[in-house]
C-alpha cells in the first residue's frame, strides 16, 4: 500500500486506524519526492496517547517465508515508543505473537528487533541509531521453515533471532505512542507498507 488515495482507512490491507487520547490524530498529508503517498499518525497531546493503524490482525499465518516491509519517518525521537512490523498489537500494549521493529528511546537510542511468541519476547538492540526527520526502509525476512526471522534497516542486516517465533495468526500494524511521560505530540509518517510470502505453493 502507498497510501496515495484520499481515504484513511481503504487500500490494499482494509486498514482500521487507532487512536486514544487528545489530540491523536491519522491524517493524509501531501507527498514528497520518491514517497509519492504518505499517511501521518501523530499521537496527541496525552501521556500514554497513541496513533496507528493495522489491518485485520488475523490473517497472517506463521508457517515460514513472511516478508514485510515499511518505509517511515519519525518527526521526534524523543519521548515516544514505536512499534511496526507483522504483529498482533493495535493499542500501546507490547506485542503477544509478532516479529516487529521497536524504538524507544528510554531503553536504547538505536533500532530493536524483536519477535514475540504467546507473549514472551526476544528483544536485541542494534547498533543503528535513529534520527528524527529521516526516512528508513525496515525490513523483515522470516525463512521458510519459521524458525528465524532477519531484520534490516536499508538494505543492512541489523541481525537474525532465532528464539520465541510466533506460530499464533497475526497482522500487520504500526503504532507510535507518547512514553507515559512526555505530552508532546510527534508525527510518524508512513510511505510505505509490502508484505509477501515467498513460501506460498499454490
Amino acid at each position: 500500500d502507498d497510501f496515495s488515495g484520499n481515504s484513511t482507512s481503504a487500500g490494499e490491507y482494509s486498514w482500521s486506524n487507532q487512536t486514544s487520547g487528545a489530540g491523536a490524530a491519522v491524517t493524509n498529508i501531501a507527498g514528497e519526492a520518491e514517497h509519492p503517498g504518505i499517511r501521518r499518525f501523530s499521537t496527541g497531546t496525552t501521556v500514554a496517547g497513541y496513533a496507528g493503524l493495522n489491518n485485520r490482525l488475523t490473517f497472517l499465518d506463521p508457517d515460514g517465508g513472511d516478508n514485510c516491509r515499511m518505509i517511515l519517518r519519525l518527526g521526534a525521537n524523543t519521548g515516544i515508543i514505536l512499534r511496526c512490523g507483522i504483529q498482533d498489537t493495535f493499542t500501546g500494549a507490547d506485542n503477544t505473537d509478532a516479529y516487529y521493529f521497536e524504538f524507544d528511546p528510554s531503553l536504547s537510542a538505536n533500532w530493536r528487533f524483536c519477535t514475540s511468541a504467546a507473549g514472551t519476547r526476544t528483544k536485541t538492540s542494534s547498533s543503528t541509531a535513529v534520527a528524527a526527520a529521516t526516512w528508513y526502509r525496515l525490513e523483515i525476512k522470516v525463512n521458510s521453515a519459521n524458525s528465524s526471522v532477519e531484520f534490516f534497516v536499508d538494505g543492512v542486516s541489523l541481525g537474525t533471532i532465532s528464539t520465541n517465533i510466533p506460530t499464533a495468526t497475526t497482522g500487520i500494524s504500526l503504532i507510535v505512542q507518547n512514553d507515559g511521560v512526555s505530552s508532546t505530540s510527534v508525527d510518524c509518517d508512513l510511505d510505505l507498507v509490502y508484505w509477501y510470502n515467498k513460501s506460498l505453493n499454490r
